[in-house]
């Protein structure tokens, strides 16, 4: 069992990558965990096949995977490079996309534009079960929300 005071530790432990390392014509999709302390750093562990990355990105940190995008990614990511999207104009052209962000718009911000379901912009298809393989803490510390992001410059 984890120590639920580790929520408390702001200071990450383990190398966090740079986005730029990750992106693909400026950008890249994104599906896995915002890690916001060391609990989330503790707790979080995806199994190796799916070949896992921990990146960070305006100051936030990340632990998934990047996916590869489908034709719609492809067509939104043409639209997304003709304007700086504030909150407002990334709703309207993700609801334009068909592009669901309701659930995860929260966590919004420059760069990172969240969405709430991968299968919209992306083919990959994962087993949930393979993100939480942490084993040696009870399974009711291990389950997080899984979330999608697409990220850029």
């Amino acid at each position: 069992m984890l120590p639920i005071d580790l929520t408390q530790d702001l200071d990450l432990c383990l190398k966090y990558n740079k986005i730029s390392n990750f992106l693909t014509n400026d950008y890249c999709i994104f599906y896995g965990f915002n890690i916001e302390n060391r609990y989330d750093e503790e707790r979080h562990l995806i199994d190796k096949s799916l070949k896992p990355v921990r990146l960070k990105h305006n100051d936030k940190h990340f632990y998934g995977v990047i996916c590869e995008g489908n034709d719609n990614f492809k067509k939104l990511i043409k639209h997304m490079k003709k304007q700086d999207l504030d909150e407002k104009s990334y709703e309207r052209l993700f609801f334009e996309f068909k592009i669901n962000t309701q659930n995860s718009n929260k966590n919004f911000s420059s760069g990172i534009y969240p969405l709430d379901n991968l299968s919209v912009i992306s083919n990959s298809k994962f087993n949930p079960e393979l993100f939480f393989k942490n084993e040696n803490i009870p399974f009711y510390q291990r389950i997080s929300g899984i979330k999608c992001y697409i990220f850029c410059r």
